[in-house]
């Protein structure tokens, strides 16, 4: 098992900053990102790339939340760590949000952003590697096993499909905005 591995090295640098990033990644945290994203896309008038912001994570979430009732998957074996909560462990929680959060970025910055190809991929890129690192973290502090975090990424590429179908379909509805502030 993956979260094995790296139990002999609970007090090493790369389990120490699997902490963080997995700490960094706790609800609270992926609240203030997410309320950072809200403010950008409010201020940039986009009121269909908001709406998404507001509402996809937390039906990413729902949807999280009945998986796990569904499957109640135990957490994998205790071994010193602190980030093993007393929920079910698949899928993962950390995993999801961090797919949405970073996803929908990476897809507003692909369809929406007006950036060159260059600058692009390398955004996209750094969100596709902000996913991995999280779903990492979270193998490797023994929170979860790899297929409760490799499901997570699936369940959050689903959700994300869904809302840019979302976005499209709402593409020619008109959607006002509230203007922004001077």
């Amino acid at each position: 098992m993956v979260h094995r591995h790296f139990a002999f090295a609970g007090d090493g640098v790369l389990y120490q900053a699997m902490c963080w990033t997995s700490h960094l990644h706790d609800t609270g945290f992926v609240v203030i990102y997410l309320m950072l994203l809200c403010v950008f896309l409010w201020r940039r008038h986009e009121g269909r790339w908001l709406a998404a912001a507001l509402v996809s994570p937390l039906g990413a979430m729902a949807m999280n939340w009945v998986l796990k009732q569904v499957f109640e998957r135990p957490r994998p074996p205790r071994w010193p760590s602190a980030a093993v909560s007393s929920t079910f462990s698949f899928p993962s929680g950390h995993t999801i949000a961090a797919a949405m959060l970073y996803g929908l970025v990476a897809c507003h910055v692909l369809l929406a952003s007006g950036m060159g190809p260059r600058a692009r991929a390398g955004a996209v890129t750094l969100c596709a590697l902000a996913v991995a690192a999280v779903a990492f973290s979270r193998v490797v502090v023994g929170a979860h096993y790899l297929s409760d975090v490799l499901a997570s990424v699936c369940e959050g590429m689903v959700w994300l499909a869904l809302t840019m179908l979302w976005i499209r379909r709402r593409q020619h509805a008109p959607m006002p905005l509230a203007s922004a502030p001077p």
